[in-house]
């Protein structure tokens, strides 16, 4: 498993984050409601965080829209 690191600059929004996906090998797949409970998400989350992002949002595959990241939904 691997975790990428991407660079957005948007000065409108400086402390938002946004957890799309993630990959195995060449497969890309997209976030599940269960994923955001596996330590990877969770230490992704706690990195972002201590970056400085406090408004997370993740990619929900089934309504294809940005879904706020609440503490309660990890």
């Amino acid at each position: 498993m691997t975790v990428e690191v991407s660079h957005h600059v948007d000065a409108s929004e400086p402390d938002q984050a946004a957890l799309m996906g993630w990959n195995r090998v060449k497969h890309g797949y997209w976030l599940k409601k269960r994923d955001l409970r596996h330590p990877l998400f969770l230490g992704a989350m706690a990195y972002l965080r201590m970056a400085g992002k406090s408004k997370l949002d993740w990619l929900d595959r089934k309504s294809g829209s940005y879904v706020p990241l609440n503490h309660s939904d990890a």
